[in-house]
């Protein structure tokens, strides 16, 4: 059996560029054994070794001998050996999770803390076949997905996996034959834990039944990788050409999206979740498939996600990320600064954005600086006018900015979309006699013409439209 682990680590390549492993030993079967092979191969392979264990504070007198055996195993070996005391009842109440999960989280922990002390590690745990095919059923009843019906790797970053070719029979073969002796974990034998009923109960009821059951599963589970790496890679090369970092998230191209096979769209939003900072924690099946028919909705329509975030879509993107709270308009951070004088045809247009001229004698109200109201309307061709809502809509602005852009009006007739455009109506002309030049200031500035950055600016980053003053027309 030794040389069949080696040879699965040699052909996993599971040391190369390591000078360190970190084993994880709770004084059971599987961790004992997998000491021993460790320890034989340290000189030959030229790693140095450490034992980590943890006493996860469960089992009072049985966990405090637990500890004491392992401690004098690497004594006898010659191993540097650390052990670890976790309150897991506590972590498990603390961070809501169960028994199960807090003790894997507290292990996991106490493996990278003596990792990030030493050079370039490895980080190796004692999952064997026969835990593989447990892992498989558990995932497949749960519903899970390829990745979780594809099992344990062998190697997943700089954790390894050395027994995962071998079974649990064949370990305690093994250390009786070469006369070494181990613990038992009373609460292995628990049948209220999930994983205990599927070892205890359902699996020896399968393979009465299927003699090759195990093989089988693993034999599709292996399947199930090899298509499940290759759709990640393509969901991989799929974001990078078709999504972009946004505020608290990612947005994907919606159109894009929806050409993809239905396999495929699945594993993209996996990953743009991961990416966005959403994360898949308490992320279900429902979910992704949720997100998924969102691409072919209306503009608007979102999808609640758990931790207060949320699938949305835009106009031709998919934003995935924290939700984003309606935010008020930030003209209050703005001055506006209105001069008045004759209008020279020899003199240029002002260049600077947040500069714009207007027709004196076409303005009969009150130029005021606000947020666009009920009954607006902005001339953007000369021979009429549309709400200033149908005009949002038309350059795509996302309904949950709209109410934060800066609009400069006299009475309901928009002069200025802060960002977007002027009004035809008011643009000067030929004729104009008087000119009526309005400049926003951020408070924040000491300069009097205008904003020369976007720091302080709702709009900074957007424009569109068409017109005679920069930003398009305005």
């Amino acid at each position: 059996m030794r040389a069949q682990v080696e040879a699965y680590m040699r052909e996993h390549q599971m040391l190369d560029g390591a000078d360190c492993v970190i084993a994880g030993v709770s004084g059971g079967a599987d961790s004992v054994c997998l000491l021993w092979i460790l320890k034989e191969l340290e000189k030959r392979w030229g790693f140095s070794l450490t034992a980590v264990h943890v006493h996860h504070g469960i089992r009072g007198e049985e966990a405090d001998e637990d500890e004491a055996y392992v401690q004098s195993l690497c004594r006898q070996w010659g191993i540097s050996c650390r052990c670890i005391h976790v309150d897991v009842p506590h972590l498990a109440r603390q961070e809501n999770m169960t028994l199960e999960e807090a003790g894997r989280k507290a292990r996991y922990d106490a493996f990278e803390a003596a990792e990030a002390q030493s050079g370039s590690a490895r980080i190796a745990v004692a999952h064997h076949r026969d835990d593989n095919i447990e892992t498989i059923l558990m995932n497949l009843f749960r519903g899970s997905g390829l990745k979780g019906i594809s099992g344990m790797e062998p190697m997943r970053g700089n954790v390894i996996r050395p027994l995962l070719c071998v079974r649990r029979s064949q370990i305690e073969a093994f250390l009786r034959q070469e006369g070494i002796a181990w613990r038992t974990d009373s609460t292995n034998l628990q049948t209220e834990y999930t994983r205990n009923k599927i070892r205890h109960t359902f699996l020896p009821m399968l393979e009465e039944a299927f003699p090759s059951a195990g093989e089988h599963l693993l034999r599709t589970a292996q399947l199930a990788g090899e298509a499940g790496r290759w759709i990640a890679g393509e969901a991989c090369t799929f974001l990078e050409k078709n999504s972009a970092p946004c505020e608290s998230g990612i947005q994907i191209d919606r159109a894009a999206l929806q050409e993809q096979h239905p396999a495929l769209q699945k594993e993209i939003v996996r990953q743009a979740l991961v990416k966005s900072g959403v994360g898949l924690k308490d992320i279900s099946g429902r979910h992704i498939e949720e997100i998924c028919l969102l691409a072919g909705k209306g503009v608007g329509k979102s999808v609640s996600l758990p931790g207060k975030c949320e699938a949305k879509n835009g106009y031709e993107t998919m934003r995935l990320g924290i939700r984003q709270e309606k935010r008020s308009a930030k003209c209050e951070s703005f001055r506006m600064e209105v001069r008045q004088f004759p209008y020279k045809k020899t003199v240029k247009f002002p260049e600077n954005r947040y500069t714009k001229w207007f027709d004196y004698d076409t303005i009969t109200d009150t130029i005021v600086l606000r947020t666009r109201k009920t009954g607006d309307r902005i001339q953007v061709h000369p021979n009429g006018s549309k709400k200033l809502k149908d005009y949002m809509i038309d350059v795509k602005i996302p309904r949950e900015q709209r109410d934060q852009i800066p609009i400069v009006a006299a009475g309901n007739q928009v002069l200025w979309v802060v960002g977007y455009r002027i009004s035809e109506a008011f643009q000067v002309k030929s004729g104009t006699k008087q000119i009526i030049q309005i400049t926003l200031i951020s408070e924040n500035q000491e300069e009097k013409g205008g904003l020369n950055d976007g720091r302080s600016d709702p709009c900074a980053g957007i424009g569109g439209g068409s017109g005679s003053q920069g930003e398009g027309a305005g």
